[in-house]
Parts: structure tokens; C-alpha cells; sequence
């Protein structure tokens, strides 16, 4: 159940959480809107769970400005083109009302996609957003700024609009703007984040549990595999922190050292999907462990692996150490880090992509063969280095300016990067780049690089 609050308007030294800016000394701010009361219909029509599943029903948690929010800390920046904003008419309904502004772009933000911000000087006044996305500026399209940034900067979360879903469900959301002048600009930078997510509260092993959804960008959706993200908070941490770490959404999670299987019942709408349901996963675990394949043995250790099913493409786990488990099964590993060196300690460092399949086996640890590692070089034309296919060759004739893409292949086609050392466990990791040598037909040496990293 939602408690519906009046809003009103306070200044800057009445909002708590916020400093006064010498700078900005009568600036206005405001909470944005509550969330809409809760849906009297949430859990009709709804299947029963399973006996001794663990169930979320799921409500729209919004950020308003206020104190000890969860937000995202995440911020998407998309430019802004004087021309194409001209030709708006949103913005020309602002062009007719307001006189200095500034050009906003969210190009996710479909039917929304320019706003505006009022400015005088480098004070910013206000946003005006198309909360109803009819191109027409409406009485309720200015907002007011919720928080001050960085002195000068101010930070705005828009009222909920409604979005539509690939599949055609209509849904809320909204969107948090921030906006701040830096030294020499004469535009604010501005930089987007979702401000809303589904929040549900249940019990794991006799503690309180809250599951957060995070959104896909401004999509709208927080139930996809892959790409939305999750947080299971457990214990005192519910309801009192405003950063939370999160992982990639997955329809296999880990909590309290047990796997369950995450599914969702009935659709979101109105604003409220229906429930998360966790089912205890009965399958037993393996371990992986890393096998690199040098002149010498070396001892090497995985630090993090991010991982997907091999036939179930909804499951996707980031293993932060050897010691963590995973259900029996295959799977794919995109991407992971991995140290290595003399037993007395792991004194290297490198990072690898498109790693191996691996089986998993019950009870034992699994092998990760990495290693053996060769050079492939691409060689195009410079003149095709920005073409959708250009063609790789290996002869050119004399004076063909060129340019060379050198990849670091492992056995199992994993591709190396990132390589580091460090003298001691106490040092700081330093990047060690590759050398790279070009021989003729004669043995000669023509060039020798060391490859830059970035």
C-alpha cells in the first residue's frame, strides 16, 4: 500500500539533503510525484505457486529527490543537434514560451525523445519534458529541479508517463535527468538514468528479503533475461541503502549458498506487474578451475567469469572467485580474469573474451583449458579501415598505407587482452603490452611495436 503525499514547492535550504549553492540562491526545487496508489486488482487472476516457493509480489518503486533513495548510478549521455531540435515541434511550443534554452536528447525515449532546459546564465531554471508525448507544451510540462549537483548543476525526475512494451503492454516509467555547466562550456552537460523500478518484499531462511528489478536502459522492461538487472537484499540491508550492487538479470540465481529458479506470474500493467517466484533449484554443483597451458606450470586462479547457459540462454552468473559453485550443467563463458605465476604468488594478470564451453560435473572441479596463445593479424587497406567489409590480404603492393588489427588467440579461440604484473601481492597492477614484430620474406626485420592498449 502506497501513502499518497501532497507535493509542494520548497527552496533550497528547506529540502533536507540538499546544500545551498552560493550560486544559485533562490533556485526552486521540488519532489517529483509519488507513485499512483497501488493496483486494487494486484493478485487476481494469478496461478498458485508451487508449495514452498518463495514469492515477491512486485510494486513500481519510483525516485522522487528525496534522502536514501535507490537509484541506479548509471548515466547514458546522447548528445543534442541544434537543427534536428528546431524542427520539434515540442520545442518549438518551448521556443515560443521560454527565452534561453538549452537542447536535450534521450533518443530511447520514443514519442519523448527532445527536451529543454531554461536557463538564465548558467542557473538552470527548469526542464521542460513531453510527459504526455504529444508534441504540445502543457501546463504540467515544466519541471521543477529536485535536487541541486555539484553547486550549480540541478538534477530533475520526470512525472510518470506511459511507454509501450515490444509486445504492446503499456507500462509507467520514469526518467532522471542531470544537468551541469563545466569549466569553459558554454552548453550543460547532460546525462539520463532511469528513475523507477519493481520492488517486492518476501523471507529467504527466516530473514527479510526485498528483490529489486532494475530497467533496461529506458525501455521500459525489468523482467528480461540478460539484459535488465537484479539485487536480492537480505537481513538489515532491506528498504536502508541507496546504492545497491546488482547482476545481470538470470532466470538461475544464487542466495544464501542456494540456487533457485526465478520465473515471473502475470504481466505488468497499470503501472504494477503481478510476482516473482524463486523455486529451489535440486540439481548438485560443480566448481571450475583454470588450466593455462605454458612452457613452465604455473598456478593461475580465475578472479571473476561471467558466464551464460550453453542451452538455456536466460541463465547468465558473474563467479567472483574459484571457490563459488554452479549448478551441474553447460555452459559458455563470454568473458573473465585470471592471475597467474610461480606458486609463491600470483604475480600476472590478463583478461580474456569468447572463452570455451565447459560441463560442469557434479561434486568435482571442472577444467578450463586457456593458453597457447598466437598472434592473427588482420591487414585492410587504410582507405577500407571504415568499411562494412573490407578485405583482408595478406600481399599489397609497394606504398599501401595499412592498417593492422592484431588479436591474441587462445586454443579454444578465447582472445587475450589486458595483461598485467606487479612485483608483489602489496603492488598495484601495471599494464604490460604485448610486442609486436614484422618480418620479410628474408627474415629481416621491418617493424617492431609495442601494441597500445585502448
Amino acid at each position: 500500500m502506497f501513502l499518497v503525499l501532497a507535493v509542494g514547492t520548497l527552496t533550497v535550504g528547506l529540502l533536507p539533503g540538499c546544500k545551498p549553492s552560493a550560486h544559485v540562491p533562490d533556485q526552486t526545487l521540488v519532489l517529483a510525484p509519488p507513485a499512483p496508489p497501488d493496483d486494487s486488482r494486484q493478485g487476481t487472476n494469478l496461478a498458485t505457486p508451487p508449495k514452498d516457493a518463495i514469492v515477491f509480489d512486485l510494486k513500481y518503486l519510483v525516485q522522487r529527490g528525496g534522502a536514501n533513495e535507490i537509484s541506479y548510478h548509471s548515466y547514458w549521455g546522447f548528445g543534442s543537434s541544434q537543427e534536428e531540435a528546431n524542427k520539434q515541434p515540442f520545442i518549438q511550443a518551448v521556443q515560443k514560451r521560454v527565452g534561453k534554452i538549452s537542447y536535450v536528447n534521450n533518443g530511447a525515449l520514443k514519442g519523448r525523445e527532445w527536451s529543454a532546459l531554461e536557463l538564465d546564465g548558467k542557473k538552470i531554471l527548469a526542464l521542460y519534458f513531453d510527459v504526455n508525448g504529444d508534441g504540445k507544451l502543457s501546463d504540467n510540462e515544466r519541471l521543477l529541479p529536485n535536487k541541486i549537483v555539484d553547486g550549480d548543476g540541478a538534477m530533475f525526475i520526470t512525472p510518470d508517463f506511459t511507454t509501450t512494451l515490444p509486445d504492446g503492454r503499456q507500462v509507467l516509467f520514469r526518467a532522471l535527468l542531470e544537468a551541469r555547466f563545466y569549466s569553459g562550456n558554454s552548453e550543460p552537460n547532460c546525462m539520463w538514468s532511469p528513475a523507477c523500478l519493481l520492488s517486492g518484499t518476501s523471507t529467504i531462511n527466516g530473514k527479510p528479503a526485498q528483490l529489486l528489478l532494475f530497467a533496461n536502459g529506458f525501455s521500459g522492461e525489468f523482467s528480461r533475461y540478460g539484459s535488465c538487472s537484479h539485487a536480492i537484499l537480505l537481513g538489515e540491508k532491506v528498504l536502508k541503502t541507496e546504492y545497491v550492487p546488482r547482476e545481470t538479470l538470470s532466470s538461475l540465481i544464487h542466495c544464501e549458498d542456494q540456487f533457485y529458479h526465478l520465473q515471473f506470474d502475470g504481466q505488468r500493467a497499470s503501472g504494477h506487474p503481478a510476482r516473482a517466484i524463486l523455486t529451489r533449484d535440486a540439481n548438485p554443483t560443480g566448481s571450475l578451475v583454470p588450466k593455462l597451458l605454458t612452457a613452465k606450470p604455473v598456478e593461475t586462479t580465475f578472479n571473476n567469469l561471467y558466464i551464460q547457459g550453453a542451452e538455456d540462454k536466460t541463465i547468465y552468473f558473474n563467479l567472483r572467485n574459484a571457490k563459488e559453485k554452479l549448478p551441474k550443467g553447460a555452459y559458455v563463458i563470454q568473458r573473465g580474469y585470471f592471475s597467474f605465476g610461480p606458486a609463491s604468488g600470483l604475480m600476472y594478470e590478463a583478461n580474456f573474451t569468447q572463452g570455451p564451453k565447459v560441463s560442469v560435473a557434479a561434486d568435482k572441479p571442472t577444467e578450463v583449458v586457456l593458453g597457447e596463445p598466437t598472434l592473427v593479424v588482420r591487414a585492410i587497406k587504410e582507405s577500407e579501415r571504415y568499411a562494412q567489409s573490407p578485405t583482408n590480404t595478406t600481399v599489397f603492393k609497394k606504398g599501401t598505407r595499412l592498417y593492422f588489427e592484431p588479436q591474441i588467440v587462445g586454443r579454444n579461440k578465447e582472445l587475450f587482452s589486458g595483461f598485467k604484473n606487479r612485483k608483489t601481492d602489496k603492488d598495484n597492477w601495471v599494464n604490460t603490452p604485448p610486442q609486436v614484430t614484422i618480418t620479410g620474406p628474408d627474415g629481416k626485420v621491418l617493424l617492431t611495436k609495442t601494441m597500445e592498449y585502448g
